[in-house]
């Protein structure tokens, strides 16, 4: 058998309670729709279909958030189906003294009022009782700090709640306690004191003006004998008593018609009356007998006793004569001591007379005095005199020492060059002096001036010339430069030719201190002369002073031949300059000579060979030996080639001897 598909799209059931709508298809029943069981699905569950085809729910999500419908906790999750109640929200921000945090309907938070009525702090230390209302701490009651409250501060509370006093009322008029103060202000907290009220109108020398207790003014006494203003009268205390400046009168003094006189003052209007202590206000009659006048003299040279008072009156006696020229300002004098006793045109002699004749009068020719060498003295007779007056005249006169001479013996203070003392010893000088007054001479007073030497300095020699010259040249040496520290003239100077080859020749030019020298003409090599120069000033010698030449070699030209004239043979004369002609007084043959130059011939005269010599002196007569020089004067010179302090020099004739043998040498080595 078979089965053919019927009821086509016609229900059917297809065993599946959970399956809705199934229809025949092709000859089966359709699956169909799934029942819906979707109104078991939740937050935690899922909707299913039972076997009976009910519809149920089963736990899902489970661990997975889900919301309990409680805006007010947090943290729910799916636990067997169900929403766990999950945390509740912390609003315990909301929490006060006087309020509690709670959470809205809608999650969010607040608060509500809490701790009504109890004690709370609303975070002012200042304030005191405060308690919660409604939510909120009251504001209480301020602190009280009004003990800080005063004329210049104000009480208030710190931060902290201590009281503490503030400046107050800066510049405000205020009251320092004090009733003799006024203008008193507040500065910087306090009452400064004020200025004191002025009493100063009840003040005087014996009085102090004083502020009572009571503000008031009053006058109060200083001590008693406080110095006080002065009455102008000497004889009178100036002192306070009890307030009043006294003037009592002062012990030992008069106070007559406003006059203060001392005990036993005269009246200066009668002389016949005192002032008595013990009678101060009036005068007080001398004793009878008292002299109340000098005696005196007029004119015609009649003189008077002195007056003596009588019941307070100046009474005068009888005049008798005075003597001539005793009568002086009035007063009779019986003798005289000095001219002052005698009348203007008088003077006192020796036995107490007055006399008019003419007196000497008095020399006086000072201090003796020392000096030294060179000073100028000055001699002083101003003090002479003459005892009437008179004008006088100076006379001065040497008696003895070295001789110098015044610079005026009339006048009273002439003067002089004090000579040269002894080397280290004194030169003593007397001097007179005589005064006169038209008719007499004094009596000689002298004075004597020591001079002291203080030692010779040694002259000082100086040198002035050329430094260089040239062979055959003429110049000068001058020593006039020389000079004497003590201004001592230069008595002598002594030339020398220390060195240098061929000599040059010295001669005096017949000025002290200067020389002629002359250069040779051949001059075989450079060569420096060096001339010396000693000083004398008649007591010592000067340091050697030294002047330097300098010359530049010349060498002769060649002579080559015999010279025309020549006696004997002159060939082979190589380096020597030409000598033309026969030189007169050639004797034999000439080798070697060039012209006569470095060759001195014979002088006419001269008492043998005189080769070499002569070349720094003059022949005067007959020469026997060669002169050197530095032996003596130079011929026409009064220099001195030489002197006692001279340095050693080589004698002239021996440079001379050498410089020849220099130059023969030279022809043989040319030869």
């Amino acid at each position: 058998c078979g089965s053919v598909p019927a009821n086509e799209s016609q229900s059917c059931d297809d065993g599946n309670a959970c399956t809705l709508g199934n229809v025949c298809q092709g000859g089966s029943c359709s699956v169909g729709t799934l029942r819906d069981c979707s109104a078991g699905d939740g937050q935690c569950t899922v909707g299913v279909c039972n076997l009976d085809g009910s519809c149920g729910s089963v736990p899902a999500n489970e661990s997975q958030s889900c919301d309990d419908g409680n805006a007010c906790t947090l943290g729910n999750v799916c636990q067997g189906g169900s929403c766990s109640v999950g945390t509740l929200r912390d609003c315990s921000a909301g929490n006060s003294q006087c309020t509690v945090g709670v959470c809205n309907l809608d999650g969010s938070c607040g608060s509500v009022p809490a701790n009504e009525s109890q004690s709370c702090d609303d975070g002012n230390a200042c304030t005191l009782g405060n308690v919660c209302q409604g939510g909120s701490c009251s504001v209480g009651t301020p602190r009280d700090c009004s003990a800080g409250d005063g004329q210049c501060t104000v009480g208030f509370c710190n931060l902290d709640g201590s009281c503490e006093a503030a400046h107050a009322n800066q510049g405000e008029a205020c009251s320092d306690g004090n009733s003799c103060t006024e203008n008193s202000v507040c500065q910087d907290g306090l009452c400064l004191t004020g200025t004191g009220v002025d009493c100063s109108a009840l003040e005087d020398d014996c009085n102090v003006g004083s502020c009572d207790q009571n503000g008031d003014c009053e006058a109060v006494a200083v001590d008693d004998l406080t110095i006080c203003s002065d009455d102008g009268l000497a004889c009178t205390a100036n002192q306070c008593q009890s307030g009043v400046c006294a003037h009592p009168l002062l012990s030992g003094w008069c106070l007559i018609n406003g006059g203060c006189y001392e005990d036993g003052a005269e009246n200066p209007d009668n002389n016949c009356q005192v002032c008595d202590a013990f009678n101060p206000s009036q005068w007080s009659d001398k004793s009878a007998g008292a002299v109340c006048a000098a005696a005196y003299c007029d004119a015609g040279n009649s003189a008077f006793a002195a007056a003596t008072c009588s019941a307070g009156e100046c009474v005068q006696s009888a005049g008798q004569t005075c003597d001539e020229y005793l009568c002086v300002a009035g007063a009779c004098n019986q003798t005289c001591l000095d001219d002052n006793d005698c009348s203007s045109d008088a003077h006192c002699d020796e036995d107490g007379s007055c006399s008019t004749e003419n007196r000497a009068p008095v020399a006086n020719a000072g201090n003796d005095q020392q000096v030294n060498d060179d000073d100028t003295v000055t001699l002083n007779g101003s003090a002479s005199f003459d005892p009437d007056g008179d004008a006088i005249t100076f006379a001065w006169v040497q008696i003895s020492g070295a001789t110098v001479t015044l610079s005026d013996v009339t006048t009273s203070m002439p003067e002089f060059i004090a000579p040269r003392a002894p080397t280290n010893g004194v030169e003593e000088l007397v001097f007179e002096l005589v005064v006169n007054d038209g008719l007499l001479d004094s009596v000689v007073d002298s004075t004597t001036v020591t001079v002291s030497n203080l030692g010779n300095n040694a002259p000082i020699a100086v040198i002035t010339g050329p430094g260089q010259a040239s062979a055959g040249e003429v110049f000068f040496l001058d020593g006039m430069a020389s000079f004497d520290p003590d201004g001592d003239p230069i008595l002598t100077y002594s030339w020398n030719l220390v060195s240098g080859t061929p000599a040059a020749v010295i001669a005096a030019t017949g000025t002290d201190g200067v020389i002629e020298v002359t250069i040779a003409n051949v001059i075989n090599e450079d060569v420096t002369y060096r001339f010396s120069l000693v000083v004398y000033d008649g007591l010592a010698n000067s340091e050697v002073a030294f002047h330097d030449v300098f010359v530049a070699e010349v060498i002769p030209t060649d002579d080559v031949g015999s010279d025309a004239g020549d006696a004997g043979a002159d060939t082979g004369d190589t380096g020597l300059q030409d000598d033309v002609g026969a030189d007169t007084g050639d004797i034999g043959s000439d080798i070697g000579d060039a012209d006569d130059i470095a060759v001195i011939e014979p002088d006419t005269g001269d008492v043998g060979a005189d080769v070499g010599g002569d070349v720094d002196l003059s022949d005067l007569g007959t020469d026997t030996t060669p002169t050197p020089p530095g032996a003596g004067t130079l011929a026409g010179s009064t220099c001195f080639c030489g002197s006692v302090n001279s340095q050693p020099t080589v004698p002239a004739w021996l440079l001379i001897a050498i410089a020849l043998g220099a130059v023969v040498l030279a022809r043989r080595r040319k030869a």
